[in-house]
């Protein structure tokens, strides 16, 4: 639809993203799915909400963060 749309405006459909949305609140697997299902679709960003599955810390939050990275198959990056 949104292809469609872009061409019959003369947009370009390449050059308009699509940002999907997973949340971890049931679990780093159900997310990880999640984000592999928008990248299918074609979305050119995903966020993930760590809020609402119990984590205390911000720690906790980058852990999950890093744990859904890894399930989808992003390469580990340092921070420093």
């Amino acid at each position: 639809m949104i292809r469609e749309s872009a061409v019959a405006h003369g947009r370009d459909p390449a050059t308009i993203g699509m940002e999907g949305r997973a949340g971890v609140a049931k679990g780093t697997e159900a997310a990880a799915k999640a984000v592999s299902a928008w990248r299918s679709a074609g979305a050119t960003h995903v966020s993930v909400n760590t809020m609402g599955f119990g984590a205390t810390g911000v720690d906790a939050h980058i852990a999950a963060l890093a744990e859904v990275a890894h399930l989808v198959g992003l390469p580990r990056r340092e921070i420093s």
